[in-house]
């Protein structure tokens, strides 16, 4: 009898299209294929519940989920966590276009510079490294605690902007704006950070095994030019019919990922043509 392949539990996330969380989780599965024949079959399995950022992190770091995916590892669980070093996105997340309500737009033709942006209010989750990024360049960042709350507080006019990744929001849009007709997207501006995904585990035995097993598949992905395949299709299908070329970029630091898991430095690993 062939024994059952070990399991795999990731949390189902409260945000995102399929298409940006598919991405992740489909690069999982490859990984572990590409090293079943030294680990053994694997089967990943999602939670039923929906998990926001902090508890997804507490759920792992406790032991009730084996992997999850996110931006970055806060200092509260530096110790708990380990991060997968390997920017599963190329930084495509950090590449932000903007929701706004319509009557916006014609303001935002007019900002050229990281001073004129800060007269605007952004919206972002209330545990998002997306808020930390932009609150360190000065600008004004409102926190919400509700994902979909943000989309109708734009919506409201109770907020200016919500800052979303390249890869987000064209699927957000369309998911929006039929119950939001004063939702739009921003045709003027596109913010620049270094942002990235990556896979996390818990600071275990059992996580560092796992740790080492998807850094190993995702490498081989590399050097079989699946990865970038990959990495591809996200790119061309996020960004499909939403004008990109021809936009003011602003380009802000990102002060925390000075640790060398986030592989800033790695050539190859980060687009740098996104608003080109």
């Amino acid at each position: 009898m062939q024994a059952q392949p070990a399991q795999l539990i990731h949390p189902r996330s409260e945000s995102g299209s399929d298409l940006f969380i598919d991405y992740y989780w489909n690069l999982l599965g490859e990984a572990l294929q590409r090293t079943e024949a030294r680990y053994g079959p694997t089967r990943v399995i999602q939670t039923p519940d929906l998990m926001n950022h902090k508890r997804a992190m507490e759920e792992l770091a406790r032991g009730r989920i084996d992997i999850y995916v996110r931006a970055y590892i806060p200092p509260s669980y530096a110790d708990q966590l380990k991060l997968v070093p390997f920017p599963l996105d190329k930084g495509l997340i950090g590449h932000r276009l903007l929701l706004i309500h319509r009557d916006m737009q014609a303001r935002l033709r007019q900002v050229k510079t990281l001073e004129d942006l800060k007269a605007f209010s952004i919206v972002q989750g209330a545990y998002w490294i997306d808020a930390d990024i932009l609150e360190a360049a000065g600008l004004r960042v409102v926190r919400s605690t509700s994902y979909l709350g943000m989309f109708d507080m734009i919506a409201n006019r109770n907020v200016d902007l919500f800052s979303r990744g390249a890869n987000e929001i064209l699927a957000e849009y369309r998911d929006h704006s039929a119950r939001l007709p004063g939702l739009v997207m921003d045709e003027a501006l596109g913010l620049v950070f270094p942002m990235s995904f990556y896979f996390i585990v818990a600071n275990t035995a059992a996580g560092h095994q796992i740790r080492r097993r998807v850094l190993e598949g995702l490498e081989a992905m590399v050097t079989d030019g699946s990865f970038e395949r990959s990495y591809q299709l996200l790119k061309r299908k996020s960004l499909e019919g939403v004008p990109v070329q021809g936009r003011t970029v602003i380009r802000l630091a990102n002060p925390f990922y000075d640790k060398p898991d986030y592989m800033v430095g790695r050539r190859g690993m980060w687009d740098q043509a996104v608003f080109r």
